[in-house]
Formats: structure tokens, sequence, C-alpha cells
């Protein structure tokens, strides 16, 4: 089975558990909100450093355009490293993608959790 699929049927399983006891209780909210601050931040480095790169290879592409305009390279080489950096541009955007879209779920995830009867 894939994984969104074992994921649904252990989050439907939440729906029916019910906590009674307090301190369980107050001990899974404290590590929700310490798991969802470690979340935050590895989503915010990683997403900032893919950013970060992806700006390095827009400039690159800048300069390699004023590069062929003021004739310092051939067609040919402009060709190459313009198909390089828009690959990697394309490349970077989905990594990114697919960090918010996981951060997404991951919330989704934790907020079902934390729907447990008597959680809140």
């Amino acid at each position: 089975m894939k994984e969104p699929g074992v994921e649904e049927q252990l989050l439907s399983g939440f729906d029916n558990l019910k906590l009674k006891n307090q301190r369980i209780v107050e001990w899974l909210k404290k590590a929700l909100k310490e798991s969802h601050q470690d979340e935050v931040q590895y989503h915010n480095s990683t997403v900032g450093e893919l950013e970060t790169r992806y700006e390095a290879v827009s400039r690159r592409m800048d300069k390699l355009y004023d590069d062929k305009l003021d004739e310092k390279i051939t067609q040919e080489f402009y060709n190459r490293k313009f198909k390089q950096y828009s690959k990697e541009k394309d490349e970077l955007t989905e990594t990114i993608k697919r960090h918010s879209t996981a951060s997404t779920s991951y919330l989704q995830a934790t907020w079902r959790m934390s729907t447990i009867r008597g959680f809140c």
C-alpha cells in the first residue's frame, strides 16, 4: 500500500480514540507544539536555502545574457548554459513546491491527530 493510503488508515483510527488522562493530553499538546516549531524551522531553513540558490541561478542567467549581448561568449555556449540554468531553476521551483506541499500535509496530519476526543 502507498504511503498516503497507510497514513489515511492510521489517521482514521484516531477518530475513535478518546483521551481521558489530562497529563497525557498536556504532554501531547506540548510535543505537538515542539514538533511544529521544529517543522517550521526546518521548512524555513530549507526553503530559504533553495530560494537563495534560485536567486543565484537567476543572476547567472542575467549575466549570461549580458555576456551574450557584449559578444563575450559564443551562441553555442550561451545556449548550453541557458539550458543548464533553466533546468536548474525548474528543479529548484519543483523542490520548493514539494516542500510547501509536505509542510501543508504535516499541518493537516497533526491537526487531525489533535482533534482526538478529549484532546482539544
